[in-house]
């Protein structure tokens, strides 16, 4: 069977900010077209980067991103080029981009796209399309800090840390892909397209989980602890140290306290409980969580985690993973990227597949298909375009130019 989405087309002209929703498309079985300008997409330079055969380097980011598109190049800002856009428009099902929403570019795409109300436009955007943020330019950096995530991430007595590698764009990028795929889905019913517009600033909200909820409900936020948690007057560890690593686990009395003595008996077993907590009333006690703690339960939590990972010091990620599934211990390993690439589930899932590269002159181990659907599997990943791989054909089969007009529009510098 196909992918679900074959025989579809979408024009992609977005920027880092949005690879990542043409990518999704890709998977899904949609013919996406990169467009660049003559020369390349300057996020190809975005690093860490890789060489090629010839010595050139190219981002990973863009090589992860942009897998399994076709290459296009078309240089916006010339006079001819609303024309060859609007015909390019007019031969797909979805229009990406991300450019500033105030930017000729952007005027220049919704102009085309009004032009074919079945068409769904997605606009990427740092903050949005509305006042005053649609003004407002953003990188990732900026984005981590101004979604709220920076806030809680790294410790309190240093600067505030930041996923690195550009996970503000992936999720700017995933949130497009689902908001595309739900217009999609009412076009379906309706007949009509819309314009999908995201605000990476908000999809990032998403990550602070249920940080966004206690200025309401407990009229204070999380604080930036390291490998601790807590609100006001509260610091429990949720990071151990183990024996090639750390693990990550949170120890809980009361309604969660099944997990926490299912531990307290795999110490015993292996002889590390000691005698005062062996009859420790985890259904009564319960140490908070998002309520101030008295300085004596904080004093009785800190002696209780180091007991623990004194523990977990003398066992290995993987034993820890192991039998704290077994036991129903709430426990997961803090993985490394080499922990990833050899994760079991992965590999039963068959998630990291062989793509061949030709330009790499390798066989490369690559991320698959972000799904697996029985009735309709997913596209298999191939390497991304060089730029304007696929001007020929493209160009010829939506626009009808033929050689002597395609070297009129070279020559000129469209494309």
């Amino acid at each position: 069977m196909p992918p679900p989405l074959q025989g579809l087309r979408a024009l992609d002209l977005t920027d880092p900010l949005g690879y990542l929703c043409g990518r999704l498309l890709v998977d899904l079985g949609v013919e996406v077209i990169k467009v660049e300008p003559p020369g390349g997409d300057a996020g190809r330079q975005l690093a860490p980067c890789y060489r090629d055969l010839s010595g050139r380097e190219c981002g990973l980011f863009w090589y992860a991103t942009n897998a399994g598109k076709c290459g296009l190049t078309l240089a916006l800002e010339h006079p001819t080029a609303p024309r060859v856009l609007g015909a390019l428009a007019g031969r797909v099902d979805f229009v990406l981009e991300s450019f500033p929403p105030d930017s000729p570019a952007a005027r220049l795409v919704a102009d085309r796209v009004a032009a074919h109300p079945t068409l769904i436009h997605t606009s990427v955007t740092p903050f949005g399309d509305r006042p005053p943020g649609r003004a407002l330019r953003a990188d990732d950096l900026v984005l981590w800090a101004m979604g709220g995530p920076m806030y809680l991430c790294g410790d309190e007595d240093r600067p505030p840390t930041r996923v690195p590698l550009w996970q503000a764009f992936c999720h700017a990028g995933a949130e497009a892909g689902v908001g595309t795929l739900l217009a999609h889905l009412a076009r379906g019913r309706s007949g009509r397209g819309q314009h999908v517009v995201v605000n990476a600033q908000a999809a990032m909200v998403w990550t602070l989980m249920n940080a966004q909820a206690f200025p309401i409900f407990h009229g204070d936020s999380p604080r930036r602890n390291g490998v601790f948690v807590g609100s006001r007057g509260v610091r429990r560890r949720m990071i151990f140290a183990c024996a090639d690593g750390f693990v990550s686990l949170l120890l809980l009395g009361k309604q969660g306290a099944p997990p926490t003595l299912a531990l307290m008996r795999w110490m015993e077993e292996c002889g590390m409980l000691p005698g005062w907590l062996r009859e420790w009333p985890w259904a009564e006690w319960e140490p908070g969580w998002a309520m101030e703690m008295s300085p004596e339960v904080q004093a009785e939590m800190v002696r209780i985690e180091e007991v623990v990972e004194a523990f977990l010091r003398t066992k290995t990620k993987g034993e820890i993973y192991r039998d704290g599934m077994r036991r129903r211990m709430l426990v997961a390993p803090v993985a490394t990227v080499e922990d990833v690439t050899r994760d079991p589930q992965l590999a039963a899932r068959e998630y990291f597949r062989p793509l061949t590269d030709e330009t790499l002159g390798r066989t490369l181990r690559f991320p698959g298909p972000f799904a697996r659907l029985s009735a309709t599997p997913l596209a298999e990943p191939s390497r991304p375009p060089e730029p304007g791989e696929h001007n020929e054909r493209l160009y010829a089969e939506l626009c009808g130019y033929g050689p002597r007009e395609l070297a009129m529009l070279a020559r000129d510098g469209v494309i």
